[in-house]
């Protein structure tokens, strides 16, 4: 089985607490025919002086340059990738041991799928595990009208692709890369799904998006652009989570939202927009109590 390469793509911006972490959870992988290319985008930290403690090991690839962007930065790695597999890691998660042996056997054994998806742990700063990703594929029902719908949810982390499909992907947003990649692969290949927890997603300041309007915003555009093809008119999965990222950043940004021609009535017929509203209000009591 590992005569197939696979490649691990990583980003780095800003992440010198956790991107040694990153890189060894790569190099202790049980699938050993792997090549690992890092690009440190432009960070300002000392991310870079960690990363190159790397530079002599095999297989290991490491670029230092400017402050481009994540989707650049992708491009750039994705271009520079030989394996059969492409898979991609940012530098403040990590995989676990056995990930990419599962996901390769997983593929073999299904040559017709593209894509295959695994679970995933969320993790605090300190490596604590917080819990499982919520609502991520199960391999129930059509993904790509399930990922259009907001009901369904794959992380990264926990996917491996092969290269050709990969290198057909358009990272047309400027913002998010993983979306617009998942709906353009869902809509027009099989994918296999494993039950194994591959990897781990950390919870940072971060992560929890320093800018909630822009995310929502690339959102609202690339489910926008698909939406024709999933013969959906409003998508109202992704209207309760536009609703509750901003109910617990900001209430008055929710409130906008609901009377905002974007957000469809039917919200208030699902149980999703009750559950986040309920955990607003319980929070918010227990702060005041």
């Amino acid at each position: 089985m590992d005569d197939q390469l696979v490649s691990v793509l990583m980003p780095c911006f800003n992440h010198q607490d956790f991107v040694s972490h990153a890189i060894d959870s790569v190099l202790k992988q049980s699938y050993k025919n792997i090549e690992l290319i890092i690009i440190d985008d432009g960070s300002t930290d000392d991310t870079w002086l960690n990363i190159k403690k790397y530079e002599l090991i095999p297989n290991v690839q490491i670029i230092k340059r400017e402050n481009k962007g994540l989707i650049e930065t992708i491009k750039e790695l994705r271009s520079l990738a030989k394996g059969i597999y492409i898979t991609v890691l940012a530098s403040d998660d990590r995989f676990y041991p056995h990930k990419i042996e599962v996901m390769v056997n997983a593929l073999q054994k299904n040559p017709d799928a593209a894509i295959c998806i695994g679970k995933t742990d969320v993790i605090d700063l300190n490596n604590f595990v917080i819990g499982p990703v919520k609502d991520e594929y199960d391999g129930q029902g059509d993904l790509f009208r399930l990922l259009l719908n907001g009901e369904t949810y794959i992380s990264s982390v926990a996917t491996m692709i092969k290269r050709q499909v990969y290198n057909e992907v358009d990272f047309f947003d400027p913002y998010i890369e993983d979306l617009p990649a998942w709906l353009q692969i869902a809509k027009s290949y099989y994918s296999v799904e494993i039950k194994d927890v591959v990897a781990s997603y950390r919870i940072t300041p971060e992560s929890l998006s320093s800018n909630i309007k822009r995310m929502i915003s690339s959102e609202q555009n690339i489910i926008e652009k698909f939406l024709p093809e999933g013969q959906f008119k409003h998508p109202v999965g992704w209207a309760c989570r536009w609703f509750r990222v901003c109910l617990f950043n900001d209430k008055y940004d929710a409130i906008k939202y609901l009377i905002s021609k974007q957000c469809p009535g039917t919200i208030f017929f699902t149980l999703n927009f009750y559950l986040s509203l309920s955990k607003f209000l319980v929070k918010n009591v227990l702060r005041l109590a």
